[in-house]
């Protein structure tokens, strides 16, 4: 089955056409010390429409010096402290444009604290890890959505309901008219092209917004900011 469009209705956040402008266009580098899942997750995304070159690395230090031969657009990392070497392949790709996908573990329960310093733009769970479900999270990565696993965010509106409430900072109750629309279509699980389409503005502008509304709910990504505001009651959870 072929992947979705990037191309969508303004007034829905869900994809309908096919992102047939992509097909065979994207080169991913998968970066794994487990020869079994690397070799197993490179051949999936050489089945996977809209990708065209997979670069396989060890390490860091070894994708480093693929990478001056082989551009790519997307990066498939481990959950892991980032060292010297990830953290220089992680600036590369950035300054690239690239996107990185973090691959996490069922037992992996602290993986946010050990991977936002890896500016993670998705995420994948080995366990649930199939065809389909590695073309759509490629295809909802290169929308701009960030891709996050629904177990996984279960997991996460766990312990957001579980931590102590903390004494909120004046900037949580300070969101504009605006940054509340662009909270409400971040639950909606709109992405920036999504939101600045239905604010009417540039996507640019629509960055500023996501920006400031996670700034101001002090949550590192959109995922607990959404369910932040749901426990504090800024969202509704109908």
């Amino acid at each position: 089955m072929r992947p979705s469009s990037t191309h969508h209705h303004d007034g829905a956040c869900s994809p309908s056409r096919r992102l047939e402008t992509l097909d065979g266009k994207l080169s991913v580098a998968v970066v794994l010390d487990d020869h079994v899942t690397r070799v197993g997750i490179g051949a999936m995304l050489e089945q996977t429409p809209v990708v065209r070159k997979v670069v396989s690395c060890r390490s860091a230090e070894e994708a480093i010096n693929a990478l001056a031969d082989h551009p790519i657009d997307i990066l498939v990392l481990p959950c892991i402290r980032p060292e010297p070497a990830v953290e220089r392949l992680i600036r590369l790709v950035s300054s690239s444009g690239a996107k990185t996908l973090i691959l996490l573990e069922d037992g992996d329960v602290d993986f946010i604290g050990r991977s936002m310093s890896m500016n993670p733009d998705g995420f994948l769970l080995r366990s649930s890890l199939t065809l389909d479900v590695l073309g759509d999270t490629i295809v909802r990565l290169v929308r701009g959505e960030l891709p996050i696993p629904s177990s996984v965010t279960r997991r996460l509106l766990t312990k957001v309901h579980d931590r102590p409430e903390q004494p909120a900072h004046p900037a949580q109750a300070m969101l504009t008219g605006r940054e509340r629309q662009t909270l409400e279509l971040l639950a909606q699980g709109c992405s920036n092209k999504q939101i600045a389409r239905r604010l009417g503005i540039s996507e640019n502008g629509a960055k500023r917004y996501v920006a400031n509304v996670l700034a101001k709910l002090n949550c590192p990504n959109r995922t607990l900011a959404v369910a932040w505001a749901l426990k504090s009651g800024l969202l509704s959870e109908a």
